[in-house]
């Protein structure tokens, strides 16, 4: 905000037991930021400043090993399948079952598809899914696609057929699904990345 008044002063941002400055310049529209690695089950966060009221976010990132990630309970079962060897050039399918096994009915579905690296969506496939009904409709960027899924029932399943060209030589993994329920996302299925050799 403009009438934040955070201009030229120096905000002391400390985690637990942990500190780091921010020397603000002139521009108090400017976005700042900070990387800890101190976390713990409870953490203390405290900023200081001198004059004006500041806004500030704070996001947590972690990772969890394929193998224990495997052993979550889901409350969607997701299955794919995808070509492992190919030539450039080639159309690579990828093949997503997704079954609802959760105790009620999904109104808004959310089908997260990472793009495997080297590869350019078809975006005929996609448009193809929402013309058939399958979908609502999609959205994709160059390493994401997301499909929206209206009313799926429980005990319902469907399957979504993705296209791919693939564009480059490379020995990569990818083509991870997450599917959720929009508004209450721990009801969630995974599918785990495959390798892809393209030749």
């Amino acid at each position: 905000s403009s009438k934040s008044k955070i201009n030229e002063q120096e905000i002391k941002v400390s985690l637990n037991d942990k500190e780091q400055k921010i020397n603000v310049s002139k521009n108090s529209l400017d976005l700042y930021e900070v990387t800890f690695d101190n976390l713990s089950k409870e953490n203390y966060i405290e900023l200081k400043n001198d004059s004006g009221e500041l806004y500030y976010e704070v996001i947590a990132d972690y990772y969890i090993d394929y193998e224990e990630f495997s052993k979550k309970e889901k409350s969607l079962n997701v299955e794919s399948e995808m070509n492992s060897e190919v030539n450039v050039n080639d159309t690579i399918s990828q093949i997503i079952k997704i079954k609802n096994t959760s105790d009620s009915e999904i109104y808004n579905g959310m089908v997260q598809i990472s793009i495997p690296q080297g590869c350019s969506v078809r975006e005929e496939s996609l448009s193809k899914l929402e013309a058939l009904g399958l979908i609502e409709k999609y959205e994709y960027n160059y390493s994401n696609i997301n499909l929206y899924l209206r009313n799926f029932e429980k005990d319902k399943e469907t399957e979504l057929t993705i296209e791919y060209k693939a564009n480059y030589p490379e020995n990569i993994t990818g083509g991870t699904v997450r599917c959720y329920d929009y508004y209450n996302p721990d009801i969630e299925g995974y599918f785990m990345p495959t390798n892809l050799i393209v030749k």
